[in-house]
């Protein structure tokens, strides 16, 4: 054991001091372009560079004013969201008057405060309403709300409220322009360029795929019992999927490493253990092809997906390991060969800690993909 355990701590200094030997020889930038179906995460990710790469490691006071008003703005607009999906529906309301009140109010120009917590905890509570955001897989609201809503008498405090950095990361703010941002990764250049994923901002991904480094796909796992906004009829599993294998077929990226974020790994262990990952047949057929082992949605007691009950771990893993081979077997049978590889990373963009855990990593790989390109380094 002993032997073993100082074999791999020569091997562990030799890598180090290979990759410290790649940091010295590359000057020029990693190009990072963020793909991915709409709320899959890709903005979150994009936020999370800004909190642990920036020079400033932080939002500047501005724009947490500019995010108050997101924040808000969100918790208004998913509260309507529900009330209306709620009357429509299920007929009815018990919180009529919060409801009444609540869709009088402008979701982009209010500002939450003291006055307005008993009318949203009234909502929030009605039983309605709670069995709109429990059956919201075809309500387009944000998995955030529950956050804020557990975090509401502290938001709400008109322009007295600064939102923290979880706060931020959770906000939701469609991309409709190309975002970018030049930072350092262990003293790395790195430029990332962030584009809108729903269908009518794709046109625009093409313009950015020059001399690109890598692409960080990023997937949002926890989707695959929802469907898309622009689409109804088309589960947002399904569309990632194939929008993933369009950018395998694309001969801009032949030769262009991929990393594949399986993210919102959080929200989908607590999903997966209240709604069926397969169903093999009807409108909401999905996953027919795994058969690992499945949770069972109705349990009593629950599952519990803090990573101490057996059952639960073993569907999560398989239904995990599923996903992965879903997507790398995407590159099976391409009109376009392929030459680089496929990263695949299970993630929870707003845990800062796993993502710096996996960017080191990623930029250790591309770092020595991009001095074997050119010329530098070779296996």
């Amino acid at each position: 054991m002993g032997a073993n355990q100082t074999k791999e701590g020569q091997t562990s200094k030799q890598i180090d001091k290979e990759l410290a030997k790649f940091h010295k020889l590359w000057e020029g930038k990693i190009k990072l372009l963020l793909l991915g179906a709409g709320e899959s995460g890709k903005s979150t990710l994009f936020k999370q560079m800004k909190i642990l790469y920036s020079e400033q490691q932080d939002f500047t006071q501005e724009e947490r004013q500019y995010y108050r008003g997101i924040v808000h703005s969100n918790i208004i607009n998913d509260l309507q969201i529900l009330v209306k999906a709620a009357s429509k529906h299920m007929n009815e309301v018990d919180a009529e008057d919060a409801a009444n009140e609540l869709l009088g109010w402008s979701a982009n120009d209010l500002l939450l405060n003291d006055k307005a917590i008993g009318t949203i905890e009234a909502l929030w509570n009605d039983k309605s309403i709670m069995k709109m955001w429990e059956d919201r897989a075809n309500v387009h609201v944000q998995d955030s709300l529950e956050y804020y809503m557990n975090n509401v008498k502290r938001i709400s405090k008109g322009e007295a409220y600064v939102p923290t950095n979880d706060d931020i990361l959770r906000s939701r703010v469609q991309t409709t322009e190309v975002t970018s941002m030049t930072f350092k990764i262990k003293k790395t250049d790195v430029d990332m360029y962030d584009v809108g994923g729903q269908r009518s901002f794709r046109h625009k991904w093409m313009h950015h795929f020059n001399n690109v480094t890598a692409v960080i796909f990023v997937a949002g796992i926890s989707e695959y019992n929802q469907n898309l906004v622009e689409d109804s009829g088309m589960n947002r599993q399904d569309e990632s999927i194939q929008l993933f294998r369009k950018q395998l077929e694309s001969p801009h990226f032949k030769n262009i490493p991929i990393i594949l974020f399986l993210n919102k790994k959080d929200l989908f262990r607590e999903k997966l253990a209240k709604y069926a990952f397969k169903i093999v047949s009807g409108p909401e057929a999905r996953n027919v092809t795994y058969e690992g082992p499945e949770c069972i949605t109705d349990k009593d007691p629950p599952y519990s997906t803090l990573g101490d009950d057996e059952e639960f771990e073993a569907c999560y893993d398989g239904a995990c390991t599923y996903l992965q081979e879903i997507y790398c077997d995407q590159q099976r049978d391409l009109d376009v060969a392929r030459t680089a590889e496929i990263y695949c990373h299970l993630t929870n963009s707003t845990s800062s800690e796993n993502i710096r855990f996996i960017m080191t990593s990623c930029t250790d790989i591309l770092l020595k993909h991009a001095l074997s390109v050119n010329g530098f380094y070779r296996d």
